[in-house]
């Protein structure tokens, strides 16, 4: 199995399914790796992204390896958090590849770790391709397992607090609101817990919706 790879940009090009994806052949150590890679473009999630690569560019990405009876396919993310979520999503029933891929386009990790811990159905169901059904569906199987699956190795140091701070931030932008709003929420809720921590980090987020 696939696990990480480094290596150069030879092409990079959207696919037209009508789902957020690209296709990137990654040369590595003269070997042409076809690679799926969300197309992330819109949220506060794209910090990094695979369109802005570049022909000749060097890349490093983590690689989800999915093996079908007639397929085996990479799945490519420029970070491990990203992986980890996908390789989540598509362990759901009824929620390949594709979708997965166009929900971290349409919502990044911020937004879809908020709709599932919220409930938000609607949200979740804006990405193309997945109905309300599919959007219950993952609702039902991830809420309360994502925090704990993306900061398992974090410790609960100063640091560790400001990132929590920033994805709760993040988290209740990806819902519509505006950042002054968002922050002036987060900065109630981490004065009232004393620290995030990806344990209440959940509940954190329902206490600050509350509070707007």
């Amino acid at each position: 199995m696939i696990g990480f790879l480094r290596g150069k940009v030879i092409s990079s090009s959207l696919l037209t399914t009508g789902l957020d994806a690209l296709r990137v052949v990654l040369e590595v150590n003269n070997i042409g790796y076809v690679l799926y890679a969300p197309n992330i473009t819109n949220h506060v999630d794209n910090s990094r992204s695979f369109l802005n690569a570049r022909v000749g560019d060097e890349l490093e990405v983590w690689i989800s390896h999915v093996v079908r009876e007639d397929s085996e396919t990479l799945y490519a993310f420029t970070d491990e958090k990203n992986r980890a979520l996908f390789d989540q999503l598509i362990t759901v029933s009824g929620i390949g590849p594709r979708i997965a891929l166009s929900m971290l386009a349409n919502l990044g990790i911020s937004g879809i770790q908020a709709a599932i811990e919220t409930d938000n159905v609607k949200k979740l169901a804006t990405t193309p391709g997945l109905g309300n059904k599919g959007a219950s569906k993952i609702i039902l199987d991830l809420k309360g397992k994502l925090v704990q699956s993306f900061d398992q190795n974090k410790t609960h140091t100063e640091s560790g607090n400001t990132q929590n701070y920033k994805i709760l931030v993040e988290a209740i932008i990806s819902l519509g609101f505006k950042i002054q709003v968002a922050e002036t929420a987060a900065k109630e809720v981490m004065q009232e817990l004393g620290e995030i921590t990806d344990k209440n980090l959940p509940a954190a987020l329902k206490s600050a919706l509350a509070k707007i």
